[in-house]
């Protein structure tokens, strides 16, 4: 798969930054395009994220959407340790806002969560990230993910219904066969 976009990271290589600071960013070459990458473990609590989530800042008529891609201090060490999970993971990010996943209608989209079905924003989010990592790095993240959501919803820390757990990570096992047969051609 080819990767889409062209889209580039930069990121600091300090080990120790402030909260909110803006430790990176990401590019297109046009120059059309820019996202910080900012530290902040209070949001990322906040939205009940585990480490990273992409947000939309509201913007005036005719400018360009301000993205930025939120973070924990512990997902900038792993980044910054070329973690490939990590990098999948932000590499998601990158694909939701290329594919302008935050600025269209979520109705439909959170009905097929709610049903244990992926939506196509995450499947074009996978295969966004895939064209960059690769198909065995784009597996290997899926199950990271499925088995860093499973130890979540075993902790106490979690809120959901035990039905609402299991639409979950049924709903990641289903990414996980959609894009062995699109590898495979199943």
């Amino acid at each position: 798969m080819k990767n889409e976009g062209n889209y580039q990271i930069a990121l600091t290589s300090e080990a120790a930054v402030p909260q909110k600071s803006i430790v990176g960013e990401v590019t297109a070459p046009e120059k059309t395009f820019r996202c910080e990458l900012i530290v902040d473990d209070h949001l990322v609590a906040k939205y009940e994220m585990n480490e990273v989530f992409v947000t939309l800042l509201p913007t005036k008529p005719l400018e360009l959407p301000q993205y930025k891609i939120i973070f924990s201090d512990e997902f900038l060490k792993k980044l910054q340790r070329r973690d490939a999970t990590s990098f999948f993971k932000l590499y998601r990010e990158i694909g939701h806002i290329h594919n302008l996943d935050l600025i269209k209608d979520k109705d439909e989209e959170e009905e097929k969560n709610k049903n244990g079905e992926p939506s196509e924003a995450d499947l074009a989010a996978d295969r966004f990230a895939m064209s960059y990592m690769g198909f065995s790095y784009t597996l290997a993240g899926l199950k990271a993910i499925r088995k860093e959501r499973k130890a979540l919803y075993e902790s106490l820390a979690c809120a959901e219904t035990k039905e609402q757990r299991k639409q979950a990570l049924d709903e990641i096992d289903k990414r996980i066969e959609i894009l062995c047969n699109d590898s495979f051609g199943n």
